[in-house]
């Protein structure tokens, strides 16, 4: 299983790793008794690992190598999109936001600045 994750372009094994970490709030959120926020953040990285485990199903039987170019464009990739896909729990806890407000918080977070 970890050859095949190593094997994956970067973005995907990014978004794996943000899809694995968001066990530890839903834990957490669990342990404290907010059962909405443990259940926002399991959900979408339950979710998150199950597109993971398509796309990774899906290309099991190709050997792919990427280039200079191809693994700058899948970090590029990745400071784009995976915000968006880390923005949707906190959006779901607090409620009281825009979604472009967990967007830039999410960013914010990732390139921790």
């Amino acid at each position: 299983m970890w050859i095949r994750f190593t094997q994956l372009p970067f973005f995907f094994q990014l978004f794996g790793v943000a899809s694995l970490a968001m066990i530890l709030p839903s834990a957490h959120a669990l342990s404290v008794e907010n059962f909405a926020q443990a259940r926002s953040f399991f959900y979408t990285g339950t979710l998150g690992l199950f597109l993971l485990s398509m796309i990774a199903l899906a290309a099991s039987n190709r050997k792919l190598e990427e280039t200079g170019v191809q693994q700058l464009a899948s970090l590029a990739l990745g400071f784009f999109v995976l915000p968006l896909y880390l923005a949707i729990p906190e959006y779901d806890a607090i409620r009281t936001t825009y979604f472009i407000n967990a967007y830039i918080d999410m960013v914010s977070a990732f390139t921790t600045t």
